[in-house]
């Protein structure tokens, strides 16, 4: 019995051992400045068995530069933690990336440390809550997606005020008093009588009729001296 207990820890501490050199061998950190920001990043080495979707971003690493695709990549796919801060060491942007894909919550922050966003992403798509604020703190969005496309209620800051819009797979859902009052509206206006151009006023043809008229005028009376 002590043999086997022996024998399972050993198998344990070797697997244990080989999945964080497989781990180590898969990523890498790298360190990445720009002009605007720096990065600390995870890459994958082995990107030869991803195969693109069409209709996902994928973010990849070369040549000391973040680049962001739509259904295809050429570089080292963005894995695991992100973290961008602002040159003052602020945090700018915060998430998580799987092999390319941003996957779970994603915040970022305006300089100076106000939240600017929270998003939901599953697999690379919006897929959940998502709220952005102004720099002031003001909620000026609120809604919901799924794979990318809003769904259900959300609100929008306009003018001030908060507006309430229903979407349904991207496209917003137009309440049916205000759908029949726009098709009120619509056949009132093709309903109108379209003016001719034979009854607009010419003033050029006016005008020469009044020269003729002025001028049989003045021959008349000159006739009649």
């Amino acid at each position: 019995m002590r043999a086997r207990n022996i024998l399972f820890s050993i198998l344990f501490a070797f697997f244990q051992l080989a999945g964080a050199l497989f781990a180590k061998d898969r990523s890498e950190v790298i360190n990445v400045t720009d002009s605007i920001q720096y990065l600390k990043i995870h890459v994958v080495n082995d990107v030869q068995k991803v195969k693109p979707c069409i209709d996902k971003d994928y973010y990849w690493y070369y040549s000391n530069q973040i680049n962001c695709t739509r259904g295809g990549f050429s570089g080292r796919l963005l894995d695991g933690d992100y973290l961008s801060f602002y040159f003052n060491s602020e945090l700018k942007e915060s998430g998580k990336f799987c092999i390319g894909l941003k996957d779970g919550i994603w915040k970022s922050w305006f300089e100076g440390g106000k939240l600017k966003e929270i998003t939901d992403f599953d697999n690379g798509y919006k897929d959940g809550e998502s709220i952005r604020f102004s720099i002031s703190g003001d909620t000026i969005f609120h809604g919901y997606y799924k794979k990318n496309k809003l769904n259900g209620k959300a609100l929008f800051l306009v003018n001030g005020e908060m507006v309430i819009r229903k979407f349904k797979k991207g496209l917003e859902v137009i309440p049916k008093s205000v759908a029949k009052k726009e098709a009120k509206q619509q056949v009132k206006e093709e309903s109108k009588p379209e003016k001719k151009e034979d009854d607009k006023p010419d003033k050029k043809k006016d005008q020469k009729m009044e020269t003729t008229k002025s001028k049989a005028s003045k021959s008349k009376n000159a006739k009649s001296k």
